[in-house]
């Protein structure tokens, strides 16, 4: 019988080191896209909000409901600056 490992690493923070403040850089090209008055508290905010929409309706990262981690991201994007705007 064929054993298996499942090694599971979180990158964030140790592999990968934002230069600044993640909810700081996504109000930066926030702004960059034309939209006003967006500051990094009104992003961490929808972006909890984003998140938990889309993992309670497609979870595992859509994989579950056939939509895709690429769509799935793209879609609690959408939605984040869509609560913002």
């Amino acid at each position: 019988m064929a054993r298996h490992l499942l090694l599971c690493l979180d990158a964030f923070g140790t592999l990968i080191i934002p230069k600044r403040p993640i909810a700081e850089q996504y109000a930066a090209v926030a702004r960059q896209c034309g939209l006003k008055d967006i500051h990094p508290a009104q992003v961490e905010g929808a972006f909890g909000k984003a998140f938990v929409r889309y993992a309670e309706r497609h979870p595992n990262y859509g994989r579950a409901t056939g939509m895709g981690a690429e769509r799935w991201w793209s879609e609690v994007f959408i939605y984040l600056f869509f609560c913002l705007s």
